[in-house]
């Protein structure tokens, strides 16, 4: 191969390649899903977990966490918009009260059951002797914190 050819030929792949991949494959996907009576979302889900680095490898994870960010960013918002482009007023007022339960339910479920659990394996997994008001501080932070992370979108894109 001849010195002009050679310069033609990159040594790695662009990343809006691999967001124009993504983007395609999703569209596929999400198509495929509603075929199955089911969202979207759920095939946008499946092309991110199947070329992921988790299970064909496809896209890295420096290249998912830190040269797709942007992209990342930007379809979230798409979702997060598709998804309340659906809600109509009206199901909002019929749905409200019973969203809301389930929304503090959620939080404090997951607040109580991460502090119990963490408040028990704390006295057992710390070394030396830790008195329990300090695991129960400790257990109470993790739990607290769990309520916010356990939803948040940009986590899950990061897995």
């Amino acid at each position: 191969m001849s010195d002009v050819t050679r310069s033609f030929v990159p040594d790695q792949v662009h990343v809006l390649v691999y967001a124009g991949l993504l983007l395609l494959a999703s569209q596929i996907c999400g198509r495929f899903a509603n075929l199955l009576n089911a969202p979207r979302v759920t095939g946008y889900l499946v092309v991110g977990i199947l070329l992921g680095p988790s299970v064909f490898g496809l896209l890295s994870h420096d290249l998912v966490v830190h040269d797709m960010a942007l992209v990342t960013d930007i379809a979230l918002a798409i979702i997060a918009f598709s998804i309340g482009g659906s809600l109509a007023v009206p199901t909002m007022k019929r749905l409200g009260g019973s969203i809301f339960a389930v929304a503090i339910s959620q939080a404090l479920g997951a607040i109580f059951v991460v502090t119990a659990v963490m408040w028990a394996v704390l006295p057992i997994a710390s070394p030396g002797n830790v008195r329990w008001p300090t695991c129960f501080a400790l257990a109470l932070v993790i739990g607290t914190v769990s309520a916010t992370s356990h939803t948040a979108p940009a986590l899950i894109s990061c897995v």
